[in-house]
């Protein structure tokens, strides 16, 4: 029974954690992961991209979950509906990357479409390679045999890599957000090297772009204003562009 879970489960690998809920794409009809991102050289050991320290971690991924399956049970190959796949935990992930799915529980339906997505920022105190178990429980009918479940683990890789390339424009240490968490605006302030132009933008957690703001760098002190103007509570991010480098971070709203 475990190695059937663990086969059902595989197509799931990709997706588990984000911290920030995505909509599944109904469009995919056949059962797998769009886009299969990273790698795999198992069915249940899967390679996730890099994440890079001050850079804002995003990544969605789409599935569609299979129906049917074939049970091996006292040496028969029974024809077997899928009635729930559920991702329950997970440990070894970086701090800074947190997750969500599509729905509150991380549990599919046969058949049913979904999407998770894992966010963050990692710090260089996460810099290293990061071997995370996961724990998944699967459900499948098998008629006059009952409905069969089982815990399975897999594993995850997702190496924090160092950040790059932005120390030429800016210190990036030096990039500070205040006050944070904002009810009306909150300024964001850094060292520049040298004057070069800047692109700023605040980021929803559905990864649109609500705030653009554009201009050029002085070299010393440096303070921007971003602003609310409306914008709901929540949790933003933001994201300074100079040179084709960028920092990131985090910005939360509230009243």
């Amino acid at each position: 029974m475990k190695k059937l879970l663990l086969s059902i489960v595989a197509i799931f690998i990709g997706f588990i954690a984000m911290s920030q809920t995505c909509v599944p794409d109904t469009s995919f009809k056949t059962p797998g992961i769009y886009p299969i991102s990273g790698g795999s050289s198992t069915g249940f050991y899967v390679y996730m991209p890099d994440a890079e320290v001050g850079l804002m971690y995003n990544q969605v991924i789409q599935i569609k979950a299979p129906s049917d399956t074939i049970v091996d049970t006292m040496g028969f190959q029974i024809p077997a509906t899928i009635d729930t796949i559920q991702i329950i935990g997970f440990s070894g992930m970086p701090a800074s990357i947190s997750y969500q799915c599509d729905n509150a529980d991380c549990i599919w339906l046969g058949g049913d479409n979904g999407c998770a997505t894992f966010t963050g920022v990692p710090t260089q105190a996460e810099v290293g390679l990061h071997v995370i178990d996961i724990v998944a429980v699967g459900s499948v009918n098998v008629g006059i045999f009952g409905t069969l479940t089982d815990t399975i683990k897999f594993k995850m890789e997702l190496k924090v890599v160092p950040k790059t390339g932005i120390n030429e424009f800016l210190s990036s240490a030096s990039v500070k957000l205040f006050p944070n968490p904002t009810s009306n605006f909150s300024k964001l302030s850094f060292q520049a090297v040298s004057a070069n132009p800047y692109n700023l933008r605040l980021i929803d957690v559905t990864g649109r772009t609500v705030r653009t703001y554009n201009g050029q760098t002085k070299p010393g002190f440096n303070e921007l204003l971003i602003e609310r103007n409306g914008l709901p509570n929540g949790l933003y991010f933001y994201s300074l562009e100079i040179g084709g480098e960028a920092v990131s971070g985090r910005m939360a709203i509230t009243d």
